[in-house]
């Protein structure tokens, strides 16, 4: 009797060799995609070279096959063109990753500490726990960027104290719109500043840690901001700053801020900020211990202090900006410098 040979029907064997179609096309197009990012790569770090930055790097790996792309690059050493400003880094090493689907989509982790030397400045070694960011590019530029920094370590080596020491966390997030406006909002908390950052009677009577900072920006008319960082084209063309819920907590000091920021004719800052102080006498002592308000415009400050309005949000009293002059209330605080046209 013959044994019957029995084979597996087609309809069985159809999926495996489906997926195993699947399979090998993917990672064609993997390695295909793996060589343009790496060809893009470099050939970004080409335009930084031909504007002047003198960039040098180990060999750039990828990485991350089968579900995402890991662009790793390290031994990263850059610098500024020019000698006499501007600045130079050593170490670098940069793990960016990105999906399959997602190319404009990208995630950077800086992995190592970074000596950062500031020409005429200092040299510094930076640390974090983390550091990262996300970048979104739109049609024709980025669109939108968020940073991470947690446990922010700056260790002074040579030249000038750092201005910050440490910082237990950053956040930023900032985006471009449809309008052509720039929304950026930050938060940092448990920054720990130098002596070089202010005055040291400030900071004697502040002291050098901040508990708590939050800005809140949107610059109208970012393009023509950003096209040649004219300052006068942005005010032509009706840019402003606007602040939103903004605020500081700073020793004696908690405060918000909300307002509206220009440039007069003459190209100096212009506007008003209402300024929400939770102890408006704990400022009062502050400027005026400080040196920074004294004679007539101490009492003044004072009776600002006590007279002002106060709400859920705090005392509230105006921020002016005008003719080159910061006033509190009628008091003058301080001087603006004009704005480079």
């Amino acid at each position: 009797m013959n044994a019957r040979r029995i084979g597996i029907p087609a309809r069985f064997l159809m999926p495996f060799v489906g997926v195993l179609v699947v399979l090998v096309a993917y990672t064609v197009y993997w390695i295909y995609a793996q060589g343009q990012i790496r060809q893009s790569t470099l050939n970004w770090i080409d335009q930084q070279r031909a504007s002047g930055y003198e960039i040098t790097h180990e060999p750039v790996r990828i990485g991350g096959y089968p579900f995402r792309f890991e662009v790793r690059l390290s031994g990263i050493s850059a610098s500024t063109p020019g000698n006499d400003a501007g600045w130079s880094l050593q170490d670098g090493s940069v793990v960016a990753v990105a999906m399959p689907y997602d190319f404009a989509h990208w995630i950077a982790e800086i992995r190592d500490p970074v000596t950062l030397d500031l020409r005429g400045e200092g040299q510094y070694v930076l640390s974090a726990a983390s550091a990262r960011m996300s970048i979104r590019a739109g049609s024709a530029s980025t669109q939108r960027i968020a940073i991470e920094i947690d446990d922010l370590d700056v260790e002074t080596r040579s030249g000038n104290a750092a201005s910050i020491r440490s910082m237990e966390h950053f956040r930023l997030i900032s985006e471009l719109t449809e309008d052509n406006t720039l929304q950026t909002r930050l938060a940092a908390g448990g920054l720990t500043i130098g002596d070089v950052v202010f005055d040291d009677d400030l900071l004697d009577e502040l002291g050098h840690d901040i508990a708590a900072l939050r800005l809140d920006l949107t610059v109208t008319q970012w393009s023509e901001l950003a096209r040649d960082a004219r300052a006068d084209l942005w005010r032509e063309a009706g840019g402003v700053v606007e602040v939103g819920e903004s605020g500081i907590d700073w020793g004696s000091v908690t405060m918000q801020a909300e307002g509206r920021v220009g440039l007069d004719a003459g190209d100096y800052p212009e506007g008003r900020v209402s300024l929400f102080i939770l102890d408006p006498e704990a400022l009062a002592d502050v400027l005026v211990t400080s040196g920074i308000v004294s004679g007539d415009n101490e009492n003044a400050l004072r009776l600002l202090a006590q007279s002002a309005p106060r709400g859920e949000r705090g005392t509230a009293v105006p921020l002016t900006l005008r003719r080159g002059g910061v006033y509190l209330g009628p008091v003058r605080i301080g001087n603006l410098e004009r704005i480079g046209g």
